[in-house]
C-alpha cells in the first residue's frame, strides 16, 4: 500500500512541476533581452541618419491623365479616388499641363502588374519615372 500512495505521489508531483514549468515558459515567452554592442548602435544610427536624409527612392507611378484643362484633371483624378479608393493619388501643375499620377512602385512589373486593370478605366495611362517616398511604398493596411 505504501508503494502505491509513493507512486501517486511521484505521478502527481511530476504533474505539478510540469504545469509550473509551461506555465513559466508560457509567461516568459514575451521577452528576449538583447545587448548590442557600441559597434552596432553606431551603424543603425548611420543607417537610420541616412535613410531620414535621403527619404526618396527611383521608382514608377502610374500617370493616368496629364492635360491643360484643370476640370478635366479634377473629374479624373475623383473618378479614379471612387474606383480605387485604396490607392494614392497625387496631381502636379507642369505648365500648362496638370498631371494626375497613382500608386508607388519600386519595380516597373510591380507597376505593370496594376496598369492592366487602371487602363480599362483609364486607357491614355501610361508608366512614369519618379522619385518615390520610401514610406509611400510600405503598405499600411
Amino acid at each position: 500500500m505504501d508503494l502505491v500512495i509513493l507512486t501517486n505521489f511521484k505521478k502527481t508531483l511530476l504533474v505539478v512541476v510540469f504545469c509550473f514549468s509551461a506555465m513559466s515558459m508560457a509567461f516568459s515567452q514575451g521577452r528576449v533581452l538583447f545587448t548590442e554592442t557600441s559597434e552596432i548602435q553606431d551603424l543603425m544610427n548611420k543607417y537610420m541618419n541616412y535613410n531620414i536624409r535621403n527619404s526618396t527612392i527611383d521608382g514608377f507611378r502610374i500617370q493616368i491623365i496629364s492635360t491643360s484643362d484643370r476640370r478635366a484633371m479634377d473629374e479624373a483624378r475623383s473618378r479614379f479616388n471612387n474606383i480605387y479608393p485604396s490607392m494614392s493619388v497625387s496631381w502636379k501643375h507642369v505648365p500648362p499641363n496638370y498631371q494626375v499620377r497613382v500608386g508607388a512602385f519600386r519595380t516597373k512589373s510591380e507597376l505593370m502588374n496594376v496598369m492592366e486593370d487602371i487602363r480599362r478605366n483609364f486607357p491614355m495611362s501610361t508608366s512614369v519615372h519618379d522619385n518615390i517616398e520610401k514610406k509611400d511604398l510600405i503598405p499600411y493596411e
